[in-house]
């Protein structure tokens, strides 16, 4: 099994709302906290979905890092 750097909350994170996402209301958690430019943090709601994207997107990063270092000569 593949081991994924941002994983999904527990099961009682989970609650209705919308998902920032793919903007549907649907079952969403906390996703990642973000610093504001005033120093404030805040956290996006995803739905599951949104977790897996986003995991998929640092994965496809990882593997162009790795390719890139690679072909440098």
């Amino acid at each position: 099994m593949t081991e994924w750097p941002i994983s999904s909350p527990p099961p009682d994170a989970w609650r209705l709302g919308r998902c920032h996402c793919c903007h549907r209301a649907t079952l969403v958690a906390p996703g990642p906290v973000i610093t504001t430019v005033d120093g404030g943090q805040v956290s996006i709601p995803w739905c599951l979905s949104g977790f897996e994207r986003a995991n998929r997107m640092l994965h496809r990063a990882a593997v162009r890092d790795a390719n890139a270092e690679r072909t440098t000569p």
